[in-house]
Parts: C-alpha cells; structure tokens; sequence
C-alpha cells in the first residue's frame, strides 16, 4: 500500500470518527483513552484518587486529590491539577487494521487530553511503556463516576488495580485524619467511604505545547 493511500485511508477513517459522540465533543478527529488495567505494569506513577474540582468547568482541566499510591513518588492527601494531560497512545488504526499514517508518515495518535469530572474516583497510569517497546504513554480508568458527553470510558475496580500494580504491599494512603501516610494496601476502600480528608498541597501538572505524555511542574 502507498503512503498515499495509508494517508487517503486514514483521513476518511478519521471522518467517521468524527460521528461518534465522545470525537465530536473532543472536538477531536481522534479520541481515545487507553485503559489504566493496561498500562499498570509498566507505569513509572500509579495513583488512584477523587477529582475535587474542574477548573473553569473543563472536564480536561481537573484537581485530583491523592488517595493511594501504588507507584511512584505521590504523596496521599496532596491535590495535583491536571491539566491537558494527553494519552500519547495508542496510533489510530484503519478497518484494515493498519496504523493510520498522517501526512508526514508519523502514525495518528489520540488528540484530546484525558477527562475527568468532580467526584470520579480514577486510576492514572503515568508514563507507561506502550507495546511498541518505546513509546512512554499515559492512561486512566474510572473506580466511580462518569464524565458528561464522553461515554464508554475505561472501568476498574480497586482489587483489580492493585492486583495489577503487583505490589500491593508498597501502597501508601492517606488516613482520613491528614496525619501521614500509612503503609495499608486495603485501607483505601474504608477511605472512600471516610470523609474530611485533608486537600494538602496543590501540585500542578500539564502536558507540553504538543500532545504528549510529558508533564511539567506549574
């Protein structure tokens, strides 16, 4: 097949995205969200926690409050901002199942940041390594909650993601009296049934001027 044709073919198969809801509210060709019980394994963070607010009312521009930290350096009980936060993966592929190329041979990779909305409680899996051996990626899946206009979005439980971090003995939480975080890898279901939870620190992060998976600090 042609570079011509993969870009023809990837260009309509771009248009019928456009019918679907999620795309169309995106204003997005292509909208995905890769699933957080995917990318667990190899994820550099894994942090589970409650949208607190939508800045401006933007579902893409939200503050996460940390709840339990399976991986990486978060700390329970500080509420980051995430802002534009795009998946990175994965490519867009055709009826054919070939990936979509654009007009400069690069595959089409999702271009509408992750969202979130007040009272979802999420998984995010930060810069995971994609299948491709690497490209480094980010995703998420909902415990609770939905978001307006973007159905279909990925689902979880809390056994399942911590079965899938692989070590579920290394999670930290925030007791529901904001003294420090305690080891417990099952604490967190009594968590999400406590209330007044300390905000903490306020952490910015967003991706860069181009759709990617790097966040930088505000």
């Amino acid at each position: 097949m042609s570079r011509r044709s993969v870009i023809a073919g990837a260009a309509l198969w771009a248009g019928l995205l456009l019918g679907s809801p999620a795309a169309a509210h995106a204003e997005c060709p292509y909208f995905a969200v890769p699933p957080a019980t995917q990318a667990a394994a190899s994820a550099e963070e894994l942090i589970v926690g409650t949208v607190v607010e939508n800045v401006d009312g933007q579902a893409n521009d939200f503050k996460l409050r940390v709840d339990l930290v399976l991986r990486g350096h978060a700390r329970p009980g500080e509420v980051r901002r995430i802002n534009l936060l795009y998946p990175g993966w994965p490519p867009l592929t055709g009826p054919d199942g070939n990936v979509s190329l654009d007009a400069q041979g690069k595959p089409f990779m999702p271009c509408a940041p992750i969202p979130a909305w007040k009272g979802n409680v999420i998984v995010l899996a930060l810069d995971a390594l994609a299948p491709d051996g690497k490209t480094r990626y980010n995703a998420a899946s909902w415990i609770s909650g939905e978001v307006p206009k973007y159905p279909g979005l990925p689902k979880t439980t809390l056994a399942e993601i911590e079965r899938l971090a692989g070590a579920p003995d290394t999670a930290t939480v925030a007791p529901p009296d904001g003294t420090s975080p305690a080891q417990d890898p099952t604490g967190f279901r009594l968590l999400l049934l406590a209330a007044g939870l300390g905000t903490g620190a306020v952490v910015g992060w967003r991706g860069g001027a181009r759709p990617g998976v790097r966040r930088q600090r505000q």
